[in-house]
């Protein structure tokens, strides 16, 4: 996935910012799953803390709390994941792949 992802990105470029657009594209990945990591744990967080303050404690609340949470974080990821697949539908051209410039064509 990580390949194709790059290749993609790279793709009809001038060999000459290839390298930044990998960079680009490096440091877009990390800082999105850092801000999506601090995100879901957010919601996790929010939404174990909100079943936990309107029942009563105990055992069985604290697990159902626990189920609160990944149920939340699941659901706000799937809404995460099928907006990005959406928006990758419209913006991702469905052609083939033109070879950067200079890099040399293989044929089968």
């Amino acid at each position: 996935m990580m390949t194709t992802a790059f290749q993609g990105a790279t793709s009809g470029l001038h060999r000459d910012d290839t390298g930044v657009a990998s960079a680009l594209i490096n440091t877009g990945q990390q800082i999105g799953g850092s801000i999506s990591t601090a995100l879901l744990t957010t919601v996790a967080s929010s939404a174990t803390t909100d079943y936990l303050t309107s029942h009563k404690p105990s055992a069985p609340a604290a697990a159902q709390a626990g189920v609160e949470g990944y149920t939340a974080t699941l659901a706000w990821g799937s809404g995460f994941f099928v907006v990005g697949a959406v928006i990758a539908a419209f913006l991702i051209p469905n052609r083939a792949l033109e070879p950067s410039e200079g890099e040399p064509v293989m044929a089968h």
